[in-house]
């Protein structure tokens, strides 16, 4: 790596050409569409689809959803109101599903991407904030620090399968391409 790094406060992972993209940047490649995106400041969340071609924004301000189609084939972002607090967000490709922390429910919600509507709900306590996913093993990791907890989710039938007791207060979870969990 050579060059400067710059700080923000959503960064995601462009799987397609797997460079990192700032906020700033999907902004510009949107164009208007980025107006909409624009408007959540450092408040939004991103998830980035596994072709890089839809961006997935949650506004915490207005507990909304806007999906964006970073191909310019759409006019407008999609937006989805859910409801509820939204923390982080995890794109389930295979399964047609994002995935969202509640952390003032004390919930991680589910969208449906076809319908558009929350599929369910899954009551994890505390505050939950981040989340992991592991494909192979179809399980949802829910990191929750005020609990010391990670709660496993398996996501074939959405309920919980344990939680793992952790130390520390972790804010932060990913599953390592060996399927490792790294807190």
């Amino acid at each position: 790596y050579a060059g400067t790094l710059r700080l923000a406060s959503d960064v995601v992972l462009d799987a397609g050409s797997a460079d990192l993209r700032f906020l700033s940047e999907i902004r510009s490649t949107v164009g208007k569409r980025g107006v909409l995106l624009q408007e959540m400041g450092s408040s939004g969340r991103l998830a980035l689809s596994a072709d890089g071609t839809t961006l997935f924004a949650a506004d915490a301000a207005t507990r909304e959803i806007r999906i964006a189609d970073l191909r310019g084939g759409q006019s407008d972002p999609i937006t989805i109101n859910v409801g509820s607090s939204i923390g982080h967000l995890l794109l389930d490709e295979d399964n047609n599903r994002l995935y969202m922390s509640n952390p003032d429910e004390g919930l991680v919600s589910i969208l449906d991407l076809g319908s558009q509507q929350i599929a369910g709900v899954i009551g994890v306590g505390g505050r939950p904030e981040s989340l992991a996913f592991s494909p192979a093993d179809q399980r949802l990791f829910v990191v929750n620090p005020p609990r010391n907890v990670v709660t496993v989710i398996a996501t074939a039938t959405n309920d919980i399968a344990g939680e793992l007791a952790v130390t520390g207060s972790p804010v932060s979870a990913q599953v390592g391409p060996e399927g490792h969990l790294w807190i």
